[in-house]
């Protein structure tokens, strides 16, 4: 907990203002919208309906602000995706901690309360924006909890570990993943950011290692008479034979390529600056330095007599010959277009350049 005794720390980041400002005025839809109740087992409610599909559904603001006074809290889920300057400091702080973010809004009426005692399966940091927030944490070491692990209703029942803090106009908490806690508003409203953060687990990439197993005909393979195990040891025993083969056999494409597919939970954050370059598209010729765009995630690989680039769910393709150029550009290291390894003319290459230079997978040296 960091008490600052600064109200407007966080003006910078985003201002009670803003989020009026945004649903004054801005598109407003369920679930990027929710109302909840610390009553209310559901957070879909009748109010969020008109004819729409599924599942974005407009909001009406009259019936919102009505369920407000009745002291339901307000959560703006990914407000960082309608604010520019929230956007800017998620992007930067999601780039310098290799991780991936998420801004959720709350605001609370004086004197209620949202959610109940739970716990969140991502560490979480509190931004207090506007009033104070009393906070109620079971004040003992957490566990990484993930989305298969129940809701324990005795670990909340035992008050004498409960530790109360309260949170004021530019203060920060943070909820280590797993914790369990609960927060009132106190005499005025409150409203705070609650800021996710997500990162790769070693269990996601089990799961990669997983799926990427099947591609190997020993895993498919049917147990039969003699080869079905009598015992946990047999079990045990020949788990262990299959995996040790399994990942001995694996060659650095293919854990470069699952290490890939776990990280796609990261963002990619190439969107600031590409309107730019599209609209003022400066001129490529064989002396411009080029780079990597550090600030996006993307996987490359090699299907039959195709390179292929996976960018945003999109694929680029291009034919293998020119696998000695893309693997050239897709460095680190600035380099001239004229430069870039491979077989290829100039005029080729200063197109290539100019689509990955669109896409924002590479970026120009000014």
């Amino acid at each position: 907990h960091v008490s600052r005794n600064q109200s407007k720390y966080f003006n910078s980041i985003l201002s009670f203002d803003d989020i009026d400002d945004f649903i004054a005025s801005g598109e407003l839809t369920y679930p990027f919208v929710v109302l909840k109740d610390v009553h209310e087992e559901y957070e879909f409610q009748p109010w969020s309906f008109k004819q729409s599909n599924f599942p974005s559904i407009p909001v009406d603001r009259e019936q919102l602000y009505k369920q407000m006074q009745n002291g339901k809290t307000l959560i703006l889920n990914s407000l960082h995706l309608k604010i520019p300057k929230l956007n800017h400091f998620v992007v930067s702080h999601s780039k310098n901690w290799n991780v991936k973010l998420l801004a959720n809004i709350y605001i609370t009426p004086a004197k209620k309360q949202g959610l109940d005692w739970h716990f969140d399966t991502h560490d979480v940091i509190i931004l207090q924006i506007k009033g104070e927030k009393m906070w109620e944490l079971i004040d003992k070491s957490p566990t990484l909890r993930d989305k298969k692990t129940k809701y324990d209703k005795q670990e909340t029942k035992d008050f004498s570990k409960v530790k109360k803090v309260l949170l004021k106009e530019g203060d920060t908490l943070y909820l280590p993943r797993g914790i369990y806690h609960r927060a009132f508003s106190e005499e005025n409203s409150s409203t705070h950011i609650a800021l996710g953060i997500y990162t790769v687990k070693f269990n996601t990439i089990f799961e990669e290692f997983l799926a990427d197993s099947y591609q190997q005909k020993e895993f498919r393979r049917s147990l039969i008479g003699k080869e079905i195990p009598n015992n946990s040891e047999e079990i045990l025993n020949e788990i262990k034979k299959y995996a040790l083969n399994y990942f001995n056999s694996l060659k650095i494409e293919e854990v470069e390529r699952v290490w890939s597919r776990a990280r796609n939970i990261l963002p990619n954050q190439a969107s600031k600056g590409r309107l730019g370059r599209i609209i003022n598209k400066i001129s490529i010729g064989v002396d411009t330095e080029v780079y990597l765009n550090h600030e996006i995630n993307y996987e490359f690989k090699e299907e039959g007599h195709f390179c292929v680039i996976i960018l945003d769910g999109k694929e680029l393709k291009y034919p293998s010959f020119i696998k000695q150029f893309l693997k050239s550009v897709l460095s680190y290291t600035p380099i001239k277009v004229g430069n870039i390894l491979g077989e290829i003319p100039s005029p080729q290459k200063i197109q290539l350049v100019e689509k990955l230079l669109d896409e924002g997978l590479l970026l120009t040296v000014n």
